[in-house]
Parts: C-alpha cells; sequence; structure tokens
C-alpha cells in the first residue's frame, strides 16, 4: 500500500504546476520547509512528484532532473530533498534560472550580498548573525537567480535551517534572535521562520550587489576581506550550483555573466557575531565606494 495525501498539492511553479503526492503524515514537515510556496488549483501540470512509502523509509519519484536515488529515514529530511525536488521542477521551467547553494541577506537599496562556501563554510550561521544584526535574511541555502542582464535573486520563501547549538562566538543578540524565531527544534538542528526577517517571501526579488566567498578557519583571527578574482568567483559558482536543466555551456555562461556583472570578495574569518559585523563593516565600506 502507498500511502498519499487525499488531496494532492498543486503547487506553482512557472508557467503552470508541479503535483505533489505526499502522505499526510508528512504535510507538516515539508511546510514547516516551505510555508508560503503558494498553491493553484487550474495552472496546467508541469510535473508530478510522488512520495512511495517503503520499508526502509520513504523515496522520491518523478522526473529524473529532480527525483533523488535516494531513500529517507527522517521526515524532516524527505521535507527537504522533496523542497530541492521542487526547486528542480521550478528551475527547469525558465532557462534564465540557475540554483546557488548559497545564502543571502539584504542591504537594502544596494540589493542582495550572496554568502557561497563549501560544506561548513557558515553560511546559514553567519547570515543569521546578519539577521540578528538587522539585515533581512532572504535564504539560507537555496538562492534561485536570475542571471540575464543585471543578475536578481529570487526567493522561494523556504525557511531558514541551523545547526545547533551555535557556536561559541554567537552573542546574545543572535541567540535571541534564533530563539525568537525558531519553530522547531533538535539539539543539533533548528528551522526558524518569520517572512521578511529570517527569510523572505516567495516571489521575492531583489538585485544582487555582490558576492562572499566564504572560508572559516579553525584558529581564532582578525576577518580578513579580500577582492576576489573574476576567474575565482565563476570557479566558485561553478561550485556551489544547482542547475540540472541547463547544459555545460549555459551553465558556464550563467556563472559568468553573474560573475562579471557584480564584485566579489574572499572572507576569512573565524567566530561568529563579531565577524559578522567586521563583514558588515567592510561591505559597506566596499559598496559604497
Amino acid at each position: 500500500m502507498v500511502a498519499v495525501a487525499k488531496a494532492p498539492l498543486r503547487l506553482v511553479i512557472p508557467g503552470g504546476a508541479a503535483i505533489l503526492q505526499i502522505p499526510d503524515e508528512l504535510m507538516a514537515d515539508f511546510r514547516a520547509f516551505a510555508p508560503d510556496w503558494p498553491e493553484s488549483d487550474d495552472a496546467p501540470i508541469a510535473a508530478t512528484l510522488t512520495v512511495r512509502r517503503q520499508a526502509e523509509g520513504w523515496r522520491i519519484e518523478g522526473p529524473d532532473h529532480a527525483a533523488p536515488d535516494q531513500l529517507y529515514s527522517q521526515g524532516y529530511e524527505l521535507a527537504n530533498a522533496l523542497l530541492g525536488a521542487m526547486t528542480a521542477c521550478y528551475l527547469a521551467r525558465d532557462p534564465r534560472l540557475v540554483c546557488l547553494h548559497a545564502a543571502a541577506v539584504d542591504l537594502g537599496e544596494a540589493g542582495l550580498v550572496v554568502l557561497l562556501g563549501q560544506n561548513f563554510a557558515g553560511k546559514s550561521t553567519l547570515a543569521t548573525a546578519l539577521a540578528a544584526q538587522g539585515l533581512p535574511l532572504f535564504c539560507d541555502d537555496r538562492l534561485l537567480v536570475n542571471w540575464e542582464w543585471n543578475p536578481e535573486g529570487l526567493a522561494l520563501g523556504a525557511a531558514t535551517k541551523l545547526r545547533l547549538p551555535l557556536p561559541p562566538g554567537a552573542d546574545a543578540t543572535m541567540q535571541a534572535f534564533v530563539d525568537r524565531h525558531a519553530v522547531w527544534r533538535t539539539e543539533d538542528f533548528a528551522i526558524l521562520d518569520g517572512a521578511g526577517v529570517a527569510r523572505a517571501w516567495f516571489g521575492a526579488r531583489r538585485r544582487l550587489a555582490g558576492l562572499v566567498l566564504l572560508e572559516r578557519l579553525a584558529e581564532d583571527m582578525v576577518p580578513v576581506l579580500s577582492a576576489l578574482s573574476r576567474p575565482d568567483a565563476v570557479r566558485a559558482l561553478l561550485q556551489q550550483h544547482f542547475a540540472p536543466h541547463l547544459s555545460t555551456a549555459d551553465l558556464l555562461r550563467a556563472c559568468t555573466a553573474v560573475a562579471t556583472a557584480i564584485p566579489a570578495w574572499r572572507y576569512r574569518y573565524s567566530g561568529c557575531s563579531d565577524a559578522a559585523a567586521a563583514l558588515l563593516a567592510g561591505l559597506a565600506g566596499e559598496i559604497a565606494s
């Protein structure tokens, strides 16, 4: 027997809808990750994703570009994977879009600063620290970018995921921010919500102001913000992309266009809240100039 929702979700994607067949028991988990992804009753069906229960866990079935060949034993792991699968369905409908594994914070009139980096570089943590200091957090993990002309970021309204416990450098302001916006947490993981503060609304668009490649070092150090060359920026974007709908040539064009249109920096740091304050001060000087 396959348990699916009594009324499948018809979620909006460009030019249509993606049908999401998900067991009722997992609906709350998915909506925790995608709290305001809108539904549509009449849009033409462009893709279908089905969650099937197996003895060892759950599996996502759907288009090859969207359905990872993987079993998920935890509801929140499946919910996050479903968000990734929905993102792939969204991307496949618009060749002007690429998805970056990146966080982004909103500097106001200047636009979005995109935080790139390898796993454990501190993207979500540093973005949350910046949000605690007053910068709206646009996204923490998946940033859609329209790379034509003046690149802009597009939000899917995904809730922020954060590793716990917070690092030793997190100050009381950051701790209070997390406590205020946490809607689900365990000892080692939290989901933050709060549209306009801890995440952007679904469909929000903001132009990009710059890229920051994060390098978090173990030893204590004074943070250093330095210029990142265009080839290094392109390389970083290629390493941190998700765009199964694009050919290699188009992906290279997209990353080169973004790296050409906006400035990029490298940020070597340790700590957390102090590093966020130093980055904010450094960016203010760079972008103003």
